[in-house]
């Protein structure tokens, strides 16, 4: 006859392999894990409620332009001015046709 092993020692033995279980996987979340970002303390600052009286009146003295009034920098020659840099842009290369409109007819034909 097979004699049963008592409850308290398997209770001991998984309360063992639970142990074991939870070291390596901290050793392993602790070698994965990633570092933490060092953050300035200037971005973390509050923001000032407030606003400055100063700024707000010599915005009235800036200089504003309409949309007619601001000069061409890149003319259509394709010349870049002194000081600048050119920058290729790329083209998008759409047909531009217009298809025509369809309409439908009383007798559910439909015509171009």
């Amino acid at each position: 006859m097979k004699r049963k092993t008592p409850t308290l020692v398997t209770t001991a033995i998984l309360t063992v392999i639970t142990i074991f279980m939870w070291i390596a996987f901290s050793v392993y979340q602790a070698f994965t894990k990633e570092p933490l970002v060092n953050i300035p303390p200037e971005i973390l600052a509050p923001v000032s409620p407030t606003l400055d009286k100063e700024i707000l009146a010599s915005l009235s003295q800036k200089t504003y332009y309409n949309e007619g009034e601001v000069p061409d920098v890149f003319k259509s020659t394709g010349e870049v001015p002194q000081g600048f840099s050119a920058i290729p842009i790329p083209s998008a290369s759409l047909p531009t046709t217009p298809s025509p409109t369809q309409s439908a007819t009383d007798s559910g034909q439909i015509s171009p």
